[in-house]
């Protein structure tokens, strides 16, 4: 089924075995404890989860992953790519290079890296289960609000709204980072644009297969618990990146087209279908089928394309080792 579906090109269409069920709202999944992107080229670590397998080795964030079990790294996701008939799509080798380590839990991978010096070291790592905690985190660069959504759910919307009023009291701008933001509810992510655009501003259309549809629009009285929330003002710089999809997408292309944000990034992941129901199958698994294609205000359809920066800011190893967040920096720049 897997390999079926993987033909379809649509991240969001996924199936579950019984042991993998996956709640969109509390997300768990297998792990050796590493985030994998690929920089400049090459499959490097950007995050080492504390207290896991790989924490207790010699590798280091912007390490290059350079060899699976014992097979090139390069190889080993060509082999993947050609499995799924997806060896020339970008989306493709993207997921690929972000479940090098999936696995059952329990098993192990050996992985071999290069280190800053050039070295090659090897260990081997046990895949277990982890789980993701959505939220939101904000917080103050002297006038500069830094506001990081993982998430959109409708507790996620309704606390992040509290804590603006604190947060960006005497700020002079705002970045809001929305790499590492996968989507969520579409509702949720309405009442966040309803915090940077005026009222009724249209976010788009879905549309089933049969025709019918329904629109997005911003609306501030979704927000009446927080008191004397209007839209702001302040200056705004969004961050993208390829893992900013789905309701995240819709977002920036809306803050982008009604040119109320700069998006400073890479492009983004281009995952915008939605779905309505969740099926079950006989041997206690999941079946997500898209069932809502989605449309921008302007009739662009954002699934396979996603959106392109105003200004391109990728990823190096050097930043990486260093710690230096270029966009981050970009940003801060633009607004003080």
């Amino acid at each position: 089924m897997r390999q079926m579906i993987a033909s379809l090109r649509d991240a969001h269409t996924r199936v579950y075995s019984p042991d993998e069920k996956f709640d969109w709202w509390n997300p768990r999944f297998v792990t050796v404890g590493l985030t994998m992107r690929e920089v400049e080229g090459v499959p490097t670590v950007i995050y080492i989860e504390p207290g896991s397998p790989a924490s207790r080795t010699d590798l280091r964030v912007g390490d290059a992953i350079v060899s699976i079990d014992d097979i090139p790294v390069a190889e080993f996701i060509n082999r993947r790519l050609e499995a799924s008939g997806l060896a020339h799509d970008p989306e493709a080798r993207f997921r690929a290079v972000t479940s090098l380590f999936d696995g059952q839990p329990g098993t192990t991978v050996k992985v071999g890296w290069t280190s800053r010096n050039g070295k090659h070291k090897s260990a081997v790592l046990q895949r277990y289960w982890t789980q993701r905690l959505l939220g939101f985190n904000n917080q103050r660069k002297g006038n500069i609000a830094i506001l990081r959504l993982d998430a959109f759910t409708q507790t996620v919307a309704l606390d992040f709204s509290k804590s603006l009023p604190e947060v960006l009291d005497g700020a002079q701008g705002i970045v809001l980072d929305l790499r590492f933001n996968g989507g969520g509810d579409a509702e949720a992510m309405a009442d966040v644009a309803s915090l940077f655009l005026e009222d009724g501003i249209n976010l788009g259309k879905f549309a089933d297969r049969s025709g019918a549809s329904f629109e997005l629009q911003t609306f501030s009285k979704r927000l009446w618990r927080i008191p004397r929330m209007s839209s702001i003002k302040l200056p705004l710089v969004v961050l993208t990146s390829e893992s900013t999809s789905s309701a995240a997408e819709i977002l920036v292309a809306a803050l982008q087209a009604k040119q109320r944000a700069r998006v400073i990034g890479t492009e983004t992941c281009g995952c915008v279908l939605a779905i309505r129901n969740r099926h079950a199958l006989p041997d206690g698994g999941v079946l997500d089928v898209s069932e809502f294609d989605y449309r921008t205000a302007a009739g662009v359809r954002l699934e396979g394309s996603g959106i392109k920066p105003d200004t391109l800011m990728k990823l190096t190893r050097a930043d990486i080792y260093s710690r230096r967040d270029a966009a981050l920096e970009l940003a801060k720049e633009i607004l003080d």
